[in-house]
């Protein structure tokens, strides 16, 4: 359990990013978080859930990216901390919307925690970052 800024006794809210909404296994995945976060006495925000399945966005994707961006931003200022998935995404890097979310919760002082399931160290998956090093 955890007490919050307001001395009420709650489980800790954890906001889950990742690229899986995009992914047709969603449903299955979304299952499985919200079995680990119950095993481990987590609440879990997962933004896919939230955003509106009601609305049409047939002849607006332009505003159903807003409404997900909304809802993602509402989720990091509202969770205790943020858990990312670091995989591959569209090439060599993590989802970009994955990296704005982790970024807005560092940003806000929230912790942050990051998994990345590939064997290399994420440094040398990038030649421009290896070339650093």
């Amino acid at each position: 359990m955890f007490v919050d800024n307001n001395g009420v006794l709650r489980k800790p809210v954890a906001y889950l990013a990742d690229f899986e909404m995009f992914l047709p296994e969603f449903p299955e995945t979304i299952k499985n978080w919200h079995h680990i976060c119950d095993k481990y006495g987590l609440v879990g925000y997962f933004p896919g859930e939230a955003v509106s399945k009601e609305k049409d966005y047939s002849n607006n994707t332009q505003e159903m990216f807003k409404d997900i961006c909304d809802t993602d931003i509402y989720g990091v200022v509202h969770c205790d901390f943020l858990i990312a998935q670091l995989d591959n995404w569209r090439g060599n890097q993590p989802d970009s919307g994955t990296a704005f979310e982790l970024g807005l919760a560092i940003a806000l002082n929230k912790p942050v925690y990051g998994f990345y399931s590939g064997e290399k160290e994420m440094i040398s998956r990038d030649s421009i970052a290896h070339n650093l090093i």
